[in-house]
């Protein structure tokens, strides 16, 4: 399925109602990444996807995050920071 303008309008107007009503601070693309994908699959009718993991631009390392299962499995102290990064996937688009 691919995107035409209409659908894709759309998607935009959503994420331009989310960002006028909450003041996101910065480096927060874990909660407004989160709250948008919630809001695509709830109110639109495409299938919208959290990733979260390590980004890089042109080989370059921007984000790097550990994985939090081994932690979790392993009853290690956590510590509450994150230097991963969080987008949305939407089939497709």
């Amino acid at each position: 399925m691919k995107f035409n303008q209409s659908e894709l309008l759309e998607i935009i107007n959503l994420i331009n109602q989310i960002n006028q009503s909450f003041d996101f601070p910065s480096n927060s693309c874990l909660y407004s990444s989160s709250l948008l994908t919630a809001v695509i699959n709830d109110h639109l009718p495409y299938e919208a996807k959290l990733i979260v993991g390590s980004l890089s631009i042109n080989g370059a390392l921007v984000f790097q995050h550990t994985p939090i299962l081994p932690l979790l499995k392993n009853n290690i102290d956590l510590q509450l920071s994150w230097d991963g990064h969080a987008w949305i996937e939407i089939f497709d688009l």
